[in-house]
């Protein structure tokens, strides 16, 4: 039994890793591949490629705060969600048999992967993708945005559904 609990707390760390490399590889490549003065349109400009440093948040919500009330926000208040969220991911006995398991590793794992980079770019994440049909465009995302909000629509729906 605790060499079963030992190997599935194994996998986790190994697919929270994986999704966190992922993230990162990403932004790498973008990074290097990507100029920030230049939007790059594939696919007949349904998605669109355009480097930026995002300081404020999802969307910029914290677009006009201070870089400290920023910090705290997006650097301690985050930092310390994701280590409650691995606290049960690793720690609560039932956690391996939620029906929430997977919602939680793509939340935490796309967490850490802008954290990540808020440590590692002075405050900032790097974004790189826009959507869009028409004049219609998602703001510039990347791909931990999407794993939380993948994870977050998971529990939306199991919590909606009962499943």
């Amino acid at each position: 039994m605790l060499q079963q609990l030992s190997r599935s707390r194994f996998s986790l760390s190994t697919l929270l890793l994986l999704i966190i490399f992922l993230d990162q590889s990403s932004k790498a490549i973008a990074y290097k591949v990507l100029d920030p003065a230049v939007d790059l349109p594939i696919f007949a400009d349904l998605i669109r490629f355009t480097l930026v440093f995002n300081h404020d948040g999802f969307l910029g919500i914290l677009n006009g705060t201070t870089e400290s009330v920023r910090f705290i926000l997006l650097v301690i208040v985050v930092a310390l969600t994701l280590c409650c969220c691995l606290a049960w991911l690793f720690c609560y006995p039932n956690a391996l048999q939620s029906r929430y398991l997977f919602q939680m590793i793509f939340i935490v794992a796309g967490g850490t992967g802008n954290l990540l980079d808020r440590l590692l770019h002075n405050g900032g994440v790097i974004d790189f993708i826009s959507l869009g049909v028409a004049s219609f465009r998602t703001g510039i995302f990347n791909l931990a945005d999407l794993f939380v909000l993948f994870g977050s629509f998971g529990i939306g729906h199991c919590l909606v559904s009962g499943k």
